[in-house]
Formats: C-alpha cells, structure tokens, sequence
C-alpha cells in the first residue's frame, strides 16, 4: 500500500511519493538501504560542512534525503509510464 505507482497516484494516494522512500522492496532492502546511508552519511556531511549555508545541519541533511527521494520518485515515474 505504500509503493509508489502510476495507478497508486490516479487513486490520489499522493504520499506514496514520500513513503517509497522507506518502504519500497521489503525488509532486506531497507536494511542494506540502512547501512548504506550509514556507510557514506559521514562523507556527505563532511562535503555539506564546507558547502556555505545558512541552515543547520541537520535541516541541511534531511533537505538533501528528501531532494533526493523526490529525484529518484519522479525517476521511476518517468521510466514507468506504461505501467
């Protein structure tokens, strides 16, 4: 019921552009998606820490991830029309 489709939003079920994020391919997967952002979360905070910016961190970070959901989303989309 989360996984993001093409019929999923027709129904208007719009959040499943956020909730595939977490939730797209069972257990397994989010577990390695898990220590994959925990393997290269400090290489990408040391790069935003030279970046200039005025938020925090944190805001920073969470901006990045959920840019990145956003990009991947509209990503499967566009390669998934047909479905």
């Amino acid at each position: 019921p989360w996984a993001l489709s093409i019929p999923a939003l027709n129904e208007g079920r719009y959040e499943t552009i956020l909730t595939h994020m977490v939730s797209h391919a069972g257990l397994p997967h989010l577990i390695m998606n898990t220590l994959a952002l925990l393997t290269f979360s400090p290489i990408v905070v040391r790069a935003m820490r030279r970046g200039r910016g005025g938020l925090p961190m944190i805001v920073r970070y969470l901006l990045f991830f959920l840019l990145g959901g956003l990009a991947s989303a509209g990503l499967f989309i566009a390669m998934n029309l047909d479905q």
